[in-house]
């Protein structure tokens, strides 16, 4: 009987996911910097997490009963594909206009 779908081990460049299939295991590496945004989410018992890159979208199926560790996960790709990250600016004190070119100035 196998217990896991997938094994996720992070590294200080990479993020690597043995993925079972059957009675084989395929190796995916994921360099941070090829990481184009990460999505979490939950749905009663059914979790995704959702890596974003410039040619695909890796999905990281989990049970909820895993949340905690999978929300450390996300935390800490998040801090190693952003490099520098992005302060919200006080929103009272920007008129849209202003808000929309302090985030593009941070996207460039």
């Amino acid at each position: 009987m196998n217990l896991y779908d997938y094994l996720v081990s992070l590294y200080r460049n990479d993020l690597v996911i043995l993925q079972r299939s059957g009675d084989i295991v395929i190796k995916q590496t994921f360099h941070y910097p090829d990481i184009q945004y990460l999505s979490y989410g939950e749905n009663l018992l059914k979790g995704n997490l959702h890596l974003g890159l410039s040619e695909t979208i890796f999905d990281l199926p989990f049970n909820t009963v895993s949340s905690r560790e999978m929300e450390r996960l996300a935390a800490l790709t998040r801090e190693r594909y952003c490099t520098a990250p992005y302060v919200v600016p006080a929103l009272e004190k920007l008129s849209p206009l202003s808000l929309a070119a302090s985030l593009c100035s941070h996207l460039r």
